[in-house]
């Protein structure tokens, strides 16, 4: 898809540095000692240098910092070296052998974290002029949501025009919800499951604030038929989210119990739980769980 509408909410409101400006803010940012740490409980508003949001999408890193008094988004890009292509199959090879022994899927190059290889990073872009941290802030969500939009990261997306929710995946996973004024909101996830579950919350609570159920809907000038329609598309998008994510957790844990003997067909195998006392617990029928085991063991 091309997003178009959601491209528009991408374009950074700050000042890029050049020449000698540029050359001042990497060189604070290149060097450990002037380099501002993140600091999650640090006054966004102070002097003192701190790195404020942070995010990691593919090859590129974005900062949001304050140093020396002045709020900066700088974008890294990472330059592999020329043998990291030989590195990446070997750890790709590695990583498969692990996985083939605990029973676990195949990785794909996909799964490999391109930072992790030898290589460079450089400081290729830094824009400048805000004076809030709040500016600063948004500035860095509008480069996360343009990396994300390029990028096979990016994992789902539901809405309507301007205000919509996206979900991607970089070092963390990334969940944004977008303004129709521009804003951004962003929260992070480690967890597959965890990250699926507020994304699929985020757009439930989406749908209730376009079109509220006693309230008129915020859809602008539409047919009467569209609102109820929009507010199910984004249920069934929540809900497509959170359930095909859930069918991939519970199928790994249900395969890992197995192999590892906790989980027992035979109900008369002392000290393991049965499947269908599992399935009693669970208020589902012992064929459902069945099947479900038989899925995830392939």
């Amino acid at each position: 898809m091309d997003f178009s509408i959601l491209r528009s909410l991408a374009r950074l409101a700050g000042t890029p540095l050049e020449g000698e400006n540029l050359a001042r803010v990497v060189a604070l940012l290149d060097r450990d000692d002037t380099r501002p740490t993140p600091d999650s409980t640090a006054e966004p508003n102070s002097n003192a240098d701190l790195e404020m949001e942070s995010y990691r999408v593919d090859a590129t890193a974005v900062g949001v910092f304050r140093i020396v008094g002045e709020l900066f988004v700088a974008t890294a890009e990472f330059f592999p070296a020329p043998h990291a292509g030989e590195q990446a199959m070997q750890k790709l090879a590695d990583l498969n052998q692990l996985a083939d022994q605990q029973g676990l899927d195949p990785y794909t190059a996909n799964d490999l974290d391109p930072w992790e290889l030898d290589g460079e990073v450089r400081t290729t872009a830094v824009h400048g002029g805000y004076a809030q941290a709040a500016e600063a802030c948004q500035d860095g969500r509008r480069r996360l949501l343009g990396l994300l939009l390029a990028s096979t990261a990016l994992r789902r997306v539901a809405g309507w025009e301007t205000d919509a929710v996206l979900l991607g995946r970089g070092y963390d996973y990334y969940i944004l919800r977008t303004h129709r004024d521009g804003t951004i909101d962003l929260s992070y996830g480690e967890q597959p499951l965890d990250a699926y579950a507020r994304y699929a919350k985020v757009v439930g609570d989406l749908a209730e604030q376009l079109v509220p159920p006693d309230d008129p809907h915020r859809l602008g000038r539409v047919s009467p038929l569209l609102p109820p329609t929009v507010r199910a598309w984004l249920y069934r998008a929540a809900a497509e989210a959170i359930g095909d994510q859930a069918r991939v957790t519970s199928g790994v844990g249900l395969k890992s119990l197995v192999k590892a003997g906790d989980l027992s067909r035979d109900a008369r195998r002392p000290g393991r739980l049965s499947v269908a006392a599992l399935a009693c617990s669970l208020h589902t029928d012992s064929a459902t769980l069945k099947r479900a085991i038989s899925a995830a063991s392939g």
